[in-house]
C-alpha cells in the first residue's frame, strides 16, 4: 500500500501510462517528472531504461520500492544526460494560497494560481532534457 502522502494510482495515472506505452519503443531512455507511487516507471520500464524524480521524499520512497532509479528533485534539478521520451502527469488544480494545504501531497495537485505554474515551469526546461528527435 502507497502512503496517503503520495499520489495515488488513479485514472489519469491509467491514461498516462496508456499513452507512454504507445509513444515508448524497446531501448529508449525515459525520464519521468513526478513519478508519484512509482506505477508508470515500473511499467515502462520492463522495455525502456527509465530514471524518475519527484519532489516528494514519500514517493520517493515508494518509486524505490518499487526497484525504479528514482532521484528526489523538483522537475529537472539534478539530472544529467538526454532522454528520448520525458513524460510527465503535472499538477493542474488552480489553487490560492489561502487553500493550501501544508502537506507533500499537495506538489501533485497544487497548479498554483492559475494551474499552470508548473506546467509553464515544465515547458521551459523540458527542452533541455529531450535527445535529437526526442520527444
Amino acid at each position: 500500500m502507497t502512503s496517503p502522502r503520495v499520489y495515488p494510482v488513479e485514472e489519469d495515472t491509467l491514461l498516462l501510462l496508456e499513452a507512454a506505452r504507445a509513444e515508448c519503443r524497446p531501448g529508449e531512455r525515459v525520464l519521468e517528472i513526478g513519478c508519484g507511487s512509482g506505477y508508470i516507471s515500473g511499467e515502462i520500464s520492463r522495455t525502456a531504461e527509465v530514471i524518475a524524480t519527484d519532489i516528494n521524499p514519500y514517493a520517493v520512497r515508494a518509486a524505490r520500492k518499487l526497484g525504479i532509479d528514482v532521484v528526489r528533485a523538483d522537475l529537472f534539478s539534478g539530472i544529467c544526460g538526454l532522454f528520448d521520451l520525458v513524460i510527465f502527469n503535472p499538477p493542474y488544480l488552480p489553487t490560492s494560497p489561502d487553500e493550501r494545504m501544508d502537506d507533500w501531497l499537495e506538489y501533485a495537485l497544487d497548479g498554483g494560481p492559475d494551474g499552470r505554474f508548473v506546467i509553464a515551469r515544465f515547458i521551459d526546461g523540458v527542452g533541455s532534457m529531450l535527445a535529437p528527435g526526442g520527444r
